[in-house]
């Protein structure tokens, strides 16, 4: 019986943690316009170079390059997907929930 009990409640903590993690992200806040030279190159250039930077990163993401206005713009999707909708990058959790939005938000203005 006992046996019983703990499976049911560790099927609850997994299904609770899938729930947890699968949640959708917060809706982007609507703000003043955002430059990709004022708002988000720091950003990028910051917390996204180690990776995917071509040149002086550890070039673990070359497929994914982001060193240029061009590039990001090119990538909007994916970079939406990985740092608003899933949160996967970047991959130490350094960028904030505030450079997050900023992300998002130049992104729904249609990345300008």
């Amino acid at each position: 019986m006992r046996r019983l009990g703990a499976l049911t409640i560790l099927i609850v903590a997994i299904a609770g943690y899938g729930m947890l993690r699968n949640k959708p992200p917060p809706p982007i806040l609507p703000g003043p316009a955002l430059s990709f030279a004022a708002d988000i190159q720091p950003i990028i250039g910051e917390k996204c170079s180690p990776c995917h930077f071509p040149e002086g990163g550890r070039k673990l993401y070359i497929e994914y390059p982001l060193d240029s206005y061009e590039k990001v713009k090119a990538e909007a999707d994916e970079v939406m997907e990985q740092v608003w909708t899933e949160r996967h990058m970047p991959r130490r959790k350094t960028m904030t929930d505030d450079e997050r939005m900023l992300v998002a938000r130049w992104i729904e203005q249609g990345a300008a």
